[in-house]
C-alpha cells in the first residue's frame, strides 16, 4: 500500500487497481471457459496448445498479484532510494532541517519528523492514516499511540500511524 500512496495514487487509485484486477481476472475466466466450450463443440480434445492464451494470462496474473503481495515495487524503490534517505536522516540527526514536501530518492516526503534518536519520513497517507519509513540507528523506534513498525533492513523500519 505504501508504494501506491507515496506516489500520489491515493484511495481512488487503489480502488481502480482493485477493480481493474477483478476485471482482468474475470476476462481470464471468460477466455478460458470460452476456449473449452469451443473445443468441446468442435469435438477436438482440449490440448495444451488450445489453452496457451488462457494459461499465459493466468501466469501473468499470478506474477502481478505475487509482486503486489510481496510489495516488490516498494522494496525496489526503497533499495534505490536508501542512499538518499540515509544521507538526509544522518543530516537531520546531526541537527540540520529539511524543507518539506521534498523529493528524496524515488519518494516524495510530505513531512520529516525527528524523534528520540530516530527520523520519520512520512511518504504517504491513506485517508486519515500516515505511513512511511523510519531511520532508527540505535534501537527499535519508540511506539507512540497507534504507531506500528515492521523491520525492513538494517536501521530502517516501515511505519504506519492509524487514527
Amino acid at each position: 500500500m505504501l508504494v501506491a500512496t507515496s506516489s500520489g495514487l491515493g484511495l481512488i487509485g487503489l480502488f481502480t487497481i482493485l477493480f481493474g484486477s477483478l476485471f482482468f481476472a474475470a476476462s481470464i475466466s471468460f477466455i478460458f471457459f470460452s476456449t473449452i466450450r469451443r473445443k468441446r463443440r468442435e469435438t477436438q480434445p482440449i490440448t495444451l496448445q488450445s489453452l496457451r492464451l488462457p494459461l499465459l494470462t493466468l501466469g501473468i496474473l499470478i506474477v502481478v498479484l505475487s509482486a503486489l503481495k510481496l510489495d516488490l515495487s516498494f522494496r525496489a524503490r526503497f533499495a534505490l532510494s536508501k542512499p538518499a534517505l540515509q544521507r538526509e536522516a544522518v543530516a537531520i540527526l546531526a541537527g540540520s532541517t529539511l524543507p518539506t514536501p521534498r523529493q528524496i530518492g524515488l519518494f516524495s516526503a510530505s513531512e520529516v519528523e525527528k524523534g528520540a534518536g530516530m527520523v520519520r519520513f512520512i511518504l504517504g497517507d491513506a485517508f486519515l492514516d500516515d505511513m512511511g519509513v523510519v531511520y532508527s540507528p540505535k534501537a527499535a523506534p519508540t511506539r507512540i499511540a497507534e504507531d506500528t513498525y515492521s523491520h525492513i533492513t538494517g536501521d530502517w523500519w516501515y511505519w504506519h500511524r492509524s487514527w
